[in-house]
């Protein structure tokens, strides 16, 4: 059996191949998508091969497949599904096709035994494809097989016999991630400021944030006060809201970019495409795949190593977990689905301000504020005695409450009162 081990093995090792682990941690390869794949795939034909028109030509089966069009079909027949995971179906099953010279067959031949043995034996071939890595790529090749090949999957579950989890991703040490924190501290881009601070401070999919437009940013007193969204946007992959209070390090980045950006508008992305010539397309929606370009740009400028922005999830995750806020809170700001397990969650159900409350309050400067707390020296007009009192918290020292009073205090010196206090509606 021909193979590719070089490709496979580049793949594998990659920030989003699956040795890395799932897309997400609520994000399972195995069989996403197939729950919807049509009941009725085979069309005609006596042995279960449906007659397909080929360049205008009628296919019987004995044509040898093209893995372009199989991949073109499967393009068409999951067009509406969200997420990258059809994307990732689809390099799994181009490695594979290209590891076992999938356009050797014909449609006929992969219909019957010969098809089994060619998915068993790329399946069980370590050079190409770690045990942990397997259940992807049957999900991977499933779908393709089903929904671009249009035949019925020739290996059953037995088949393959029981296999592992897919590896999940390690969560990067503080010490790991404190380079990006310092050269975001010290980015002069306001453009890459903002694309690379969405990701560590709020843990979402670069998917998810590439979709903010400027009509998502609540302002209060001329500044960014939240990003909100209701989740129904084209493209968000799990149509869950963002609720996020915008720490001031973020707040002053996205002023700057707005300055750049005049002739943006509220419908108009906040993160937009930018050519390779540093113009910014204010109308143009930045692509998934041009996210990960970018935030490369920033790690070459700034020298540093890769930490894909998933890594970064995983941070915002521990670091939740480190200062307890309460998960509502938490899930609200990466755009994870709450779910209720038990009456306590199911009744307390906050709204929007209280929910950017407890946010404002347990991460008053982000997840890097808590982290690295030289961070916060860096910010103007905050007495000492808060910073004190921040640090003790940030240590365990003191308990968050015995800080409200001073924070409160601060906030309302530094602050207006907002002119319609009885609204539940963000100020504008």
């Amino acid at each position: 059996m021909p193979n590719n081990s070089d490709n496979a093995t580049d793949y594998l090792s990659s920030p989003t191949g699956p040795k890395s682990g799932k897309l997400d941690e609520d994000n399972s390869f195995l069989d996403q998508g197939n729950k919807n794949a049509p009941d009725n795939e085979l069309q005609s034909g006596e042995d279960g091969i449906s007659d397909s028109t080929i360049n205008g030509n009628v296919d019987n089966g004995d044509t040898l497949v093209n893995v372009d069009q199989i991949v073109n079909r499967f393009k068409q027949n999951t067009k509406n599904l969200r997420g990258n995971s059809p994307y990732m179906y689809e390099m799994g099953f181009r490695r594979f096709a290209k590891a076992v010279n999938l356009e050797q067959y014909s449609k006929r031949q992969l219909s019957g035994k010969t098809g089994k043995e060619i998915i068993i034996s790329f399946m069980f071939d370590e050079r190409i494809v770690p045990i942990k890595s397997r259940r992807f790529y049957r999900g991977a090749i499933k779908s393709v097989w089903r929904r671009g090949l249009e035949l019925p999957f020739p290996v059953e579950r037995e088949d393959l016999g029981e296999l592992p989890d897919t590896g999940r991703r390690r969560t990067p040490r503080d010490i790991e991630v404190e380079p990006h924190v310092n050269a975001v501290d010290v980015e002069e881009e306001p453009f890459l400021k903002v694309l690379v601070l969405i990701i560590m401070l709020f843990g979402v999919r670069p998917s998810h944030a590439r979709l903010f437009r400027w009509k998502n940013v609540e302002w209060r007193d001329d500044r960014p006060y939240a990003i909100i969204t209701d989740g129904t946007e084209p493209g968000n992959k799990k149509m869950v809201p963002v609720i996020a209070w915008i720490p001031p390090i973020l707040a002053e980045a996205l002023l700057l970019l707005r300055k750049t950006i005049p002739e943006a508008t509220t419908e108009d992305p906040i993160l937009p495409h930018r050519k390779s010539n540093g113009k910014i397309e204010h109308n143009v929606m930045m692509t998934h795949s041009e996210y990960h370009t970018q935030w490369l740009r920033f790690e070459k400028k700034h020298l540093l190593n890769h930490i894909p922005p998933a890594f970064w999830r995983h941070w915002f995750k521990t670091i939740c977990r480190r200062v307890k806020i309460a998960k509502p809170a938490g899930k609200a700001m990466c755009g994870h689905k709450y779910r209720i397990i038990d009456m306590d969650e199911l009744y307390d159900n906050s709204d929007q301000i209280d929910i950017l409350g407890e946010q404002s309050m347990m991460l008053p400067n982000g997840t890097i504020g808590y982290a690295f707390p030289k961070v916060i020296e860096s910010l103007p007009d905050i007495p000492p005695e808060l910073l004190e009192s921040l640090r003790d918290v940030i240590s365990g020292k003191i308990h968050y409450s015995q800080h409200t009073e001073a924070l409160m205090a601060y906030l309302l010196r530094k602050l207006p009162k907002p002119e319609n206090t009885s609204s539940n509606t963000m100020v504008p």
